[in-house]
């Protein structure tokens, strides 16, 4: 009985909004679906205006509502090097447009590009919900 995997892609409205992504599997061993996580970046101290690289860190969004997903089906491999970029990212300080929730989202999006077309991030698809729309309708 094999495993099925999934990475969720979402964001939600709003100025700035926000994007993260949930780890997903269903077990048909365990009968049952397991979250290996959900995750988005932010800086460390807060939204603050600030201009430039501040500490970043991962957060559980676990309990965060989205009002967009992307579902996609990934093979173990494909997981497994999602959950390692997530790994890369525990570490990476947080900027906005450079490295923040969205720039995460899109990593992740390219790491499983075989399975869909990811968008490019220009003009108001900075917004995490205008880009996820976007990749919504693109797929």
């Amino acid at each position: 009985m094999a495993e099925k995997y999934f990475i969720v892609l979402l964001a939600d409205e709003g100025i700035p909004g926000h994007a993260f992504i949930n780890f997903g599997r269903e077990s048909d061993l365990q009968r049952s679906s397991i979250t290996d996580g959900t995750f988005g970046m932010y800086p460390k101290e807060g939204i603050k205006i600030k201009i430039g690289e501040v500490p970043g860190e991962l957060r559980d969004d676990f309990l965060r509502n989205s009002d967009h997903k992307l579902i996609v089906e990934v093979n173990k491999a494909e997981y497994d090097n999602c959950l390692g970029i997530l790994n890369k990212w525990r570490s990476k300080n947080y900027e906005l447009i450079k490295s923040d929730c969205l720039t995460f989202v899109i990593e992740i999006a390219n790491a499983i590009s075989s399975k869909i077309k990811v968008p490019t991030r220009i003009g108001f698809d900075n917004l995490p919900a205008e880009w996820l729309k976007k990749l919504i309708q693109t797929n």
